[in-house]
């Protein structure tokens, strides 16, 4: 189990990744991963949940975290303003190099390094966000007490198939959300083993979530990430 927090000058970061039943059986590492990077006035939050069969594919899911927070922090502002289709291109494109570069470092396929993928970038300053889906986790936010739905899951023919980093035009099948943040108080990133957790009960989100993982055992992979805001 991984449990990360910072602090930024607007919003707490938490979160937190769990090894379900079927890798913990096979001694392999969690496949899903988390990130969190701050710059000035900007932080992203990223979750990626790696689909391989072995210890590669939290690689893949790393890389993909990293280079879609890294994206969201330094090109904030350009994000912004760019169509939507336009941001897609952008993730993909930066993403896959990177995951190139995996394929020509271990001499593989891309599907051994492939993941869904979901990040919020925040900046402080204009009090506006982006978020980034996709595959089949989701992402929801707490406004006015509220507990909302941003962004639903995504599968493919079926419930075990979802879109992936790899898959065919896969930007046709990635969400991009902006807005401003107003009466937001949490952001909210969860992996498909959380997507029924998210429940409307009043309070913050996180304490729900950290109960869930301690108290169950699950065969999947479990991550999530909340950005709170302090003010």
């Amino acid at each position: 189990m991984e449990d990360e927090e910072n602090n930024t000058k607007l919003w707490k970061y938490c979160g937190l990744t769990k090894a379900g039943q079927f890798h913990k059986e096979r001694n392999l590492l969690c496949q899903d991963y988390i990130h969190h990077l701050a710059k000035g006035t900007v932080q992203a939050a990223v979750l990626a949940d790696g689909t391989g069969e072995n210890d590669l594919a939290r690689k893949g899911a790393e890389n993909s975290c990293k280079t879609l927070a890294e994206l969201l922090v330094e090109h904030f502002d350009e994000l912004f303003e760019m169509e939507a289709s336009l941001v897609r291109f952008q993730v993909i494109t930066n993403v896959r190099t990177r995951l190139y570069e995996l394929c020509d470092q271990y001499h593989l396929d891309l599907q051994n390094f492939h993941s869904t993928l979901m990040g919020i970038a925040i900046n402080n300053e204009k009090n506006v966000f982006i978020a980034v889906h996709l595959g089949d986790g989701s992402i929801g936010m707490k406004k006015d007490e509220k507990i909302i739905i941003m962004s639903y899951p995504e599968n493919g023919a079926n419930k075990t198939q979802t879109y992936l980093t790899s898959t065919h035009k896969a930007g046709e099948h990635m969400k991009i959300i902006k807005g401003e943040i107003k009466n937001i108080r949490e952001f909210i990133l969860a992996s498909d083993g959380w997507n029924e957790k998210i429940g409307g009960k009043n309070q913050f989100i996180q304490e729900q979530l950290f109960e869930n993982v301690e108290e169950s055992n699950y065969v999947d992979d479990v991550s999530f990430i909340v950005l709170r805001c302090e003010k």
